[in-house]
């Protein structure tokens, strides 16, 4: 946009001289000082400002670096942990066992030590009637024996590491005292399929001179015994596998008679 110029005004004398003071001319400095003032405050401001930054960029730098330390210090840790676990593995199998099905020694853990009565329900004495019955005693017998069976009480006492075990009971029948010999395989002997037991001569329950060998299978957790020669009931050897249940607060026996004449099947019972 231009501005419109009133011609009449080119008339007017070009050259006019004022009437004017040319003395001294005082400057106002208030206002430079005020200029000078605001740019010293706006150098200090920037001056804080870049100080802060750097401070910031100085903390940040010193996190960045303790979070770089504390993630090596973890991978280390991470490390030496990886490091130490093969030790465990190792050291847990350097830990020895016996060679063989049939040991000499219990299981480190197995200890059938204990005074021990029978459970007595109504399923047992029909177990156990049955049981006498198929070992060819009259019925007088038989109801002698389950009415008193309640009475039974067995001590079992495990030395040697399980190489010993001594069973004490008695009912009404009397008292028995014997000490089974366990012999197979041990850190030292390993015990192989058709190698002999050590046979202990005892005297049983019904006061039969026998001769026992015994035995643990299933490593080291289940004591086995034979009673070989046996005359009562026609003849045979009784089996007896013996072994904890219930975290060890019950005691199972399982007792089979071996018929002598091999033709018969064997006559069990869960104890």
């Amino acid at each position: 946009v231009a501005e419109l110029v009133d011609e009449e005004e080119e008339d007017v004398p070009k050259e006019v001289t004022p009437d004017i003071d040319t003395g001294p001319v005082e400057v106002d400095t208030t206002e430079l000082h005020d200029e000078e003032v605001l740019i010293e405050v706006a150098d200090v401001a920037t001056t804080e400002q870049a100080d802060v930054a750097k401070e910031h960029e100085i903390q940040t730098t010193e996190l960045e670096s303790m979070v770089e330390t504390s993630s090596e210090e973890i991978e280390k840790e991470q490390s030496v942990t990886q490091e130490e676990a093969p030790a465990v593995t190792t050291q847990a199998e350097k830990i020895e066992l016996p060679p063989g099905q049939r040991w000499a020694v219990s299981a480190s853990h197995v200890d059938l030590s204990g005074k021990w009565k029978i459970i007595i329900t109504d399923d047992f004495k029909n177990e156990y009637d049955g049981y006498l019955k198929n070992l060819g005693q009259p019925s007088l017998v038989r109801s002698v024996a389950v009415s008193i069976v309640e009475m039974t009480v067995e001590e079992v006492i495990q030395s040697e590491e399980g190489r010993a075990l001594r069973i004490k009971g008695k009912n009404l029948r009397g008292v028995w005292d014997r000490t089974l010999i366990a012999s197979g395989s041990d850190l030292e002997l390993e015990h192989t399929e058709g190698d002999t037991h050590m046979l202990v001569p005892l005297v049983t329950a019904d006061k039969e001179q026998v001769e026992a060998e015994s035995w643990w299978e299933e490593d080291g957790r289940v004591h086995v015994s034979w009673l070989r020669g046996v005359k009562k009931y026609g003849g045979g050897d009784f089996e007896s596998r013996r072994f904890l249940e219930d975290e060890g607060k019950k005691l199972v026996c399982e007792s089979y008679f071996h018929p002598k004449n091999g033709r018969d099947a064997a006559v069990a019972i869960r104890w």
